[in-house]
């Protein structure tokens, strides 16, 4: 009568550690998908906070370009980590801009990547497309490739005569440069923009 008490008792400590193990294995995978879930949602609103962070960096630019390139670079990291192309692009965008005195071709690859993405997705709107023309242009133009400026001028000329470009300040400035591009294309002369 000892023996059989001895391996039922046996066979009930192996039952209840075979209950643990499925209880702890059930559980681990429930904490697999809830982190799964919580991943998809700050996924979703990841987007504004990246947005926040781009528009943060180009309101600072001017003042503390240093904390403006921190925010921009958070922002593109971020929004490739999410794969959101439309945060990729205005990162992109916003530090090409940043690098347009420091590192002209690091802003040409820039402003190429971010028109190439504002081209092709919907939510690219004229108003990006157009600052990219005018971004790549003055870029190429100060690397001394003519062609290349006079053709992203062109097609600025071009978005302006058929009134695509609806912000007045931007036409103006579009202008002013443009007509300065010219004028040292076919005068070989210096004009101030002031």
């Amino acid at each position: 009568s000892f023996v059989p008490i001895k391996c039922l008792a046996v066979q009930l400590v192996f039952r209840k550690a075979w209950h643990v193990i499925l209880v702890i294995c059930m559980m681990s995978k429930l904490s697999q998908a809830q982190e799964i879930t919580i991943a998809k949602k700050l996924n979703t609103t990841d987007t504004s906070r990246i947005l926040e962070l781009i528009n943060k960096g180009k309101q600072l630019t001017a003042k503390l370009p240093k904390e403006a390139l921190q925010y921009l670079t958070s922002a593109l990291q971020e929004s490739k980590a999410i794969q959101y192309p439309k945060g990729v692009a205005l990162a992109s965008a916003a530090m090409g801009r940043w690098y347009f005195g420091n590192d002209v071709g690091k802003s040409i690859q820039l402003g190429s990547e971010a028109l190439k993405s504002f081209e092709q997705n919907e939510w690219g709107t004229i108003d990006n497309i157009a600052d990219m023309h005018l971004l790549l242009a003055e870029a190429y133009d100060e690397q001394g490739i003519k062609d290349s400026s006079a053709y992203f001028y062109y097609i600025l000329g071009s978005e302006m005569d058929a009134g695509n470009i609806s912000n007045p300040e931007f036409a103006i400035m579009v202008f002013t440069k443009l007509t300065i591009f010219w004028v040292n294309l076919d005068y070989g002369g210096v004009v101030n923009e002031e």
